[in-house]
């Protein structure tokens, strides 16, 4: 190690070693190159953090179970010269200081986009533009984030895997690094009270309102290990998948049909759906679909068992519910497959004949939440598997203000637009919408829905029948015997079936670890 890589040089670092050897190492690193140690909250990572200002170099030291360490430097100290390995000669950090200065500018900007956008004014129809009232500086994109300026680069990222238009945009994010930074932002979210949240964790974030984005995460392909040269391009030597998308959607006829679907939704809001609370705060969401246990209504969740005795006390086709939210989610999911057309192996692993019937429609997602003008403060979605969808869409006219989304360890954030749809891991990044202001004499509002799979409601639901089927039963027996026992008895059932299910399912390989998988393959740039 000492051989090949001094304390004292500034170059790329991506190496494991013995535990003690990478601590000594660090510590060397620290007090030479005048590092500044910080707090992760996890006892398996170290972050040392260059004290030279505008410098974004950062010396992590993850620790693994086999008693070594991982040791990385993904970005080079900008202040400092690179050493040539070959001769140890000592070169300028850029041959031409100011070409390289504009390259990295336009790498770090979203084109056409210089303010923070904080408002949109909502039209007749549900057309929502945004725009900037304020008129504040955009900032630029995060140190671990980089913008693809080329269209022909950003096709030959997205072939096979998803079709960015002309004007849309491409950024590769680092993944050790926005690993590290989600830690910080965990960490700064338990000592920060919930009506600062918003401010300081996305204070110097990227404003991307109205933007179509395709967020690939980036880590070394394995045929890099060992190089610590400068790479020519964010692309050299690394391998990338889909990380994240924001897509704008513009079928003025599909929007139509969802928007109509959605407001047939709203109409019967009261009867269809039970209020619950959540996030500390009191946030009425109203919660939808296949949950938890399915036999017994006072056991399931309190929508489902609302939307049930709804339609057992007005007579409407017993249908209704499923159909309503079946068309929303198949056709928001079209649009998502016809823009990312890899993630239709997320629903090939979700969508089995043990889950059949258990989805929303023909989609990977078990439950449907809707929220008007909601403020969500920032979380995650631990239960959740690896793909959720969120959905905006607008009513009413006249401007609403403020109101972003927020991933902070994206360092990006954006108030929705007509049709904004994101697609992201909710069970791995934090998010949350901020409080939106609705101005005098305006009408406006905004829904947000979550599309979802709820990876225990799922799985004890897939348990329950393989269970049942085990017995001679079906789940309408289930139902039958649920009106007919007391809850005590049926809910002792109700556990025996699911525990005999849950063998037999661990024992075929499907369940909630298939459905954590991202479905989408690390490419190697070449």
């Amino acid at each position: 190690m000492e051989k090949y890589c001094q304390p004292k040089e500034n170059g790329l670092l991506d190496v494991v070693l013995e535990k003690e050897a990478a601590v000594t190492y660090a510590g060397k690193r620290k007090s030479i190159l005048d590092l500044d140690r910080r707090k992760t909250g996890s006892k398996e990572v170290v972050l040392y953090v260059c004290k030279h200002p505008g410098c974004n170099a950062v010396l992590s030291v993850k620790f693994l179970a086999d008693g070594k360490a991982h040791l990385q430097q993904l970005e080079l100290h900008n202040h400092l010269p690179v050493v040539n390995k070959k001769d140890r000669a000592q070169k300028p950090v850029a041959k031409n200081l100011e070409e390289d200065k504009r390259r990295t500018e336009s790498q770090k900007s979203i084109p056409g986009h210089p303010h923070i956008c904080d408002c949109v004014t909502v039209q007749e129809g549900g057309i929502a533009v945004a725009s900037s009232t304020k008129q504040r500086a955009n900032p630029p994109l995060p140190s671990h984030i980089w913008r693809i300026e080329s269209r022909e680069v950003a096709e030959r990222l997205g072939a096979g895997r998803f079709r960015p238009g002309p004007a849309d945009v491409v950024l590769v994010c680092d993944e050790a690094a926005m690993h590290a930074k989600e830690l910080a932002v965990r960490d700064t979210l338990k000592e920060t009270p919930d009506e600062l949240a918003f401010e300081r964790l996305l204070q110097d974030a990227c404003d991307i309102s109205g933007e179509t984005v395709f967020l690939l995460l980036s880590k070394e392909a394995p045929a890099a290990n060992g190089s610590t040269s400068r790479p020519s391009s964010v692309l050299t030597g690394r391998s990338t998948r889909l990380g994240a998308a924001v897509l704008q959607i513009d079928s003025s006829e599909r929007i139509a049909s969802i928007r109509k679907n959605y407001q047939t939704l709203i109409s019967l809001d009261d009867k269809i759906g039970s209020r619950i609370f959540r996030f500390k705060a009191d946030r009425e969401f109203l919660m939808m679909g296949y949950c938890l246990i399915l036999t017994d209504k006072k056991a399931v969740s309190p929508g489902y068992a609302a939307a049930v005795r709804f339609v057992e006390e007005t007579g409407l086709h017993p249908t209704l519910l499923s159909e309503i939210l079946g068309e929303i989610a198949d056709a928001v999911w079209a649009e998502v497959l016809e823009r990312i057309p890899e993630l239709q192996a997320f629903s090939s692993r979700v969508i089995s004949e043990g889950s059949r019937g258990f989805t929303i429609g023909k989609t990977p997602f078990n439950l449907m939440s809707l929220a008007k003008n909601q403020i969500v403060e920032f979380h995650l979605d631990f239960k959740d598997a690896h793909w959720t969808v969120i959905v905006w869409l607008h009513g009413g006219e006249g401007r609403i203000l403020d109101g972003w989304f927020g991933m902070p360890a994206l360092g990006l954030q954006f108030v929705p637009t007509t049709f904004t749809v994101a697609v992201f891991n909710a069970a791995s990044i934090t998010h949350g919408t901020a409080e939106c202001v609705i101005p005098e004499g305006s009408s406006a509002y905004r829904y947000g829905s979550s599309h979802f799979l709820r990876m225990p409601d799922l799985e004890n639901l897939i348990c329950l029948r393989i269970g049942a089927g085990n017995k001679g039963l079906t789940l309408e027996d289930l139902k039958d015997a649920a009106s007919a026992c007391g809850k005590d008895a049926i809910c002792t059932l109700r556990k025996e079936l699911i525990a005999s299910g849950k063998l037999e399912l661990r024992q075929t390989g499907e369940g909630q670890q298939a459905w954590k998988d991202a479905a989408v393959q690390w490419r190697d740039w070449l």
